[in-house]
């Protein structure tokens, strides 16, 4: 096994699949977009051929992961097996270090980072962000003025036929049918039809649609589900990302709201916009600057802050980088780019550590080689 993982085919085959990897990937960004071809292509360990409906069939190719994870094993296993660690192989082992953490960088930025989108009024403040891609279903206690208890499932386990309930809640979903991308239309049933329909459910329903694949595009998801109370049945209910007004039901005595929104990341802090800014150049509307002076207040840790957010000037705080992105509501909104990338900083270890490596292994053996040259002139000179 030694002698396999440490084989210089296993190396050359790896990076020859990762470049028909990328030349294949890139190409099925056309039809799959930008997110759908990462997804299938990198994010995996292999790579299926898929039906038109999106079932996999057969794999045709390693994925990201496999190629990744094989050059990780490879590099380990070469390193501890084939070099000394002596003074003379320390560049090389540098340079094989500085890889090592190259890749396992990569695979946790692709694992653990994430980009939402924050959106401030002037004069007023927010303490999460919310996804551009992601939903989830939640349902909201209101019941409490002063705390919401929020039972939230992502749309990623949406799946018809599945139960999902907490202790904390006093109910059970039962998921009748789910769409990531969908369109709303009014109903056109009978009225005898509606009974066991609630809400907006009696009403509208929606049909599957084609994913999203432009990056400008978005997926706008639904699902029919029916709320359980103990044994007896609330109805079937229908939420959607089109339906932006909550609705409201009574269970257990409690007041409740029901809707398909954003997925959102609470920070355990407040960011209030002071002032947002909108320059442009004289005499012309070309943007100049977008900025947002903000006023940052963690009461869990004391701190409290000005500071003004602009291109190329974010906002960095408990590992969260906050940049100027956009604005809305005629300059009197500000959205921010929400960053965590636990990963961040191990690119520049890694490239530091293998420039440093390349440089002490060529200093060694340019000056072996003048030591050796020296050598043979005072032989010569002899």
């Amino acid at each position: 096994m030694l002698k396999i993982f440490s084989s210089l085919k296993l190396t050359v085959g790896c990076l020859a699949f990762a470049a028909l990897l990328v030349f294949v990937g890139t190409l099925d960004q056309i039809n799959l977009g930008i997110y759908e071809a990462q997804r299938k292509y990198f994010q995996s360990f292999l790579v299926f051929m898929e039906d038109s409906d999106g079932r996999k069939l057969f794999p045709v190719l390693p994925g990201g992961y496999l190629i990744g994870g094989l050059l990780l094993i490879n590099l380990f296993v070469v390193l501890f097996t084939h070099y000394k660690w002596t003074g003379r192989k320390s560049g090389i082992l540098m340079m094989h270090v500085g890889l090592i953490i190259l890749l396992l960088g990569m695979l946790i930025t692709d694992l653990l980072s994430r980009e939402s989108y924050m959106s401030i009024d002037e004069g007023g403040y927010q303490d999460y962000s919310e996804s551009q891609r992601d939903h989830e279903l939640v349902l909201v206690n209101k019941t409490d003025p002063e705390f919401d208890l929020v039972f939230s499932v992502p749309e990623s386990l949406l799946k018809a036929g599945e139960f999902y309930t907490n202790d904390e809640v006093p109910f059970k979903i039962l998921v009748h049918r789910y769409a990531k991308n969908s369109r709303v239309q009014q109903r056109e049933d009978a009225q005898i039809s509606r009974l066991e329909r609630k809400g907006l459910s009696r009403f509208v329903d929606f049909e599957k649609w084609p994913a999203a694949k432009k990056v400008d595009e978005k997926n706008m998801p639904s699902v029919s589900f029916e709320l359980i109370e103990g044994t007896v049945t609330k109805g079937t209910w229908l939420a959607s990302a089109y339906i932006k007004e909550p609705q409201k039901i009574a269970i257990n005595g409690g007041e409740w709201e029901i809707l398909m929104r954003p997925t959102r990341f609470y920070h355990g802090y407040k960011i209030h916009l002071k002032d947002f800014s909108h320059d442009l150049y004289a005499g012309s509307d070309i943007p100049k600057n977008f900025s947002s002076k903000v006023y940052l207040e963690d009461e869990i840790n004391g701190v409290e802050m000005d500071t003004l957010i602009y291109m190329n000037h974010p906002l960095r705080y408990q590992g969260e980088t906050f940049y100027q992105a956009s604005f809305a509501n005629e300059d009197k909104t500000s959205i921010l780019l929400v960053v965590k990338n636990p990963g961040a900083a191990m690119p520049y270890v890694a490239c530091t550590m293998m420039a440093l490596g390349m440089f002490i292994q060529f200093g060694l053996s340019l000056w072996k080689h003048l030591l050796a040259k020296r050598v043979a002139v005072g032989v010569l000179s002899s």
